[in-house]
């Protein structure tokens, strides 16, 4: 969040950045940020620090561990979650006498919870190696109260799923995962890599079916010429994942899709602004829209309650279709 040579920045609400946190809620009992924001020696959060950290919570954050202004400042119980602001410097040669105070995020899992304080650290003058400060008696933390209940993992048709990262080797901007599939523990099968976006399940097909499996997957096509997001439905089997449905991106280009949390038999969906027929990739301007399971594909829906409520997925965020 603070600009880079370029001048370049993420700016907060971003679609993007929550289809990734959505994704690592999915995937993960705890949503850990590590972000870049805040004032060089400033010893106190700005407004735009606390915003940020609030928005960040709301899409599934459990825990955010700040730096930049080189100070220390004060951490905070926000929402239930613990926010480390800024924990100062480390091993840092600055001469500021303040830059010289640091602290650890010291976070322990135990018995499904996370809880967090803070070990002071000070660099002596002249130096860039931090020393312990022997713990003393101190007022109350406010972390002391702070603690986070780790999220389930992923379920469904009985089945637990697990990721697996693979081709470590591989630099890229979405790594490929597979996902292992466990029943009472015990792996049974596990899909290919996927360069995954967006996992989601729900019952598309009406309330007596089964659920089916929703991915968000990065592909290349013939039809727009490009490597986008591709929406995917897998029916779950005891033996592995069925591909239902291999979409193009429904209607329009595609940038984000989920199942809507008020009607599991809807998938919401987050368009580009422009059309397949006259395709502008840098359009700024988006559109949603609901879509029905119709046994083939999906078939759009001018609902206006499924319309409203997928609207309301991205109502703070897309107005940032870039991310910033």
């Amino acid at each position: 969040m603070v600009p880079d040579a370029q001048g370049r920045r993420l700016t907060l609400p971003s679609w993007l950045l929550a289809q990734r946190l959505r994704l690592a809620r999915r995937l993960a009992n705890l949503v850990v940020v590590s972000v870049h924001w805040g004032t060089e020696l400033l010893d106190w959060p700005t407004t735009e620090q606390r915003q940020a950290a609030r928005w960040l919570i709301s899409q599934g954050v459990d825990l955010i561990v700040g730096h930049h202004p080189h100070v220390v400042q004060p951490a905070q119980c926000l929402d239930g979650k613990p926010v480390f602001y800024s924990l100062g410097n480390h091993v840092f040669d600055q001469k500021y006498p303040a830059t010289k105070e640091g602290a650890l995020a010291d976070c322990r899992i135990g018995q499904g919870r996370l809880r967090c304080g803070l070990m002071a650290t000070q660099t002596p003058p002249g130096g860039a190696f931090p020393r312990l400060v022997p713990a003393t008696a101190q007022t109350p933390s406010p972390l002391d109260s702070c603690t986070v209940t780790l999220g389930a993992d992923f379920s469904a048709a009985g089945l637990t799923l697990r990721p697996v990262s693979v081709d470590s080797d591989t630099a890229g901007e979405h790594p490929r995962i597979a996902l292992t599939a466990f029943e009472s523990d015990q792996p049974r099968w596990q899909t290919r890599p996927l360069e995954l976006l967006a996992l989601d399940a729900g019952r598309l097909a009406g309330p007596a079916a089964p659920p089916l499996l929703l991915t968000l997957e990065r592909h290349p096509s013939s039809l727009d010429q490009a490597d986008n997001p591709r929406p995917y439905v897998y029916a779950i089997s005891p033996k592995g994942l069925i591909a239902r449905w291999r979409g193009s991106a429904l209607a329009w280009p595609l940038l984000d899709a989920t199942v809507s949390p008020d009607d599991p038999g809807v998938l919401c969906a987050l368009h580009r602004g422009d059309s397949f027929l006259l395709p502008d990739p840098a359009t700024t301007r988006t559109r949603v829209a609901a879509y029905r399971w119709n046994g083939f594909g999906f078939s759009g829906l001018d609902e206006p309650a499924a319309l409203a409520g997928c609207r309301g997925i991205w109502a703070e965020t897309i107005g940032h279709p870039g991310g910033g």
